[in-house]
């Protein structure tokens, strides 16, 4: 309590730390998924002749930050995603379908 206000605390503690598992869960842990999400980004930005910068200018953001989602480190919000989708001329459900079923084609 301060001044009068009961203060929320949060517990910071991850218990995956406990057992040294990685977790989905764990912003610092991009998974397999997204790198592979980020992967077929790349893969069908550059397959439309679309460079990282021009890309990055179009949706309002950093090329840093299309980095990190081209390489998993960040996770991309859904919104995000379909306006990758719309700016490079792919379906969004390209970026979902299994590589091994239908080599990934746009």
């Amino acid at each position: 309590m301060y001044n009068g206000v009961i203060m929320n605390t949060y517990c910071t503690h991850n218990s995956d730390e406990i057992t040294g598992k990685e977790s989905i869960d764990d912003p610092k842990f991009a998974g397999e998924k997204y790198i592979s999400l980020g992967k077929k980004i790349r893969s069908a930005r550059q397959h439309r002749g679309v460079s990282l910068v021009d890309l990055a200018k179009d949706l309002g953001i950093s090329p840093q930050q299309l980095t990190k989602y081209e390489t998993g480190i960040n996770r991309i919000p859904a919104l995000r995603l379909k306006e990758i989708a719309d700016k490079i001329n792919v379906k969004i459900n390209y970026f979902f379908e299994d590589l091994s079923n239908n080599g990934g084609n746009l």
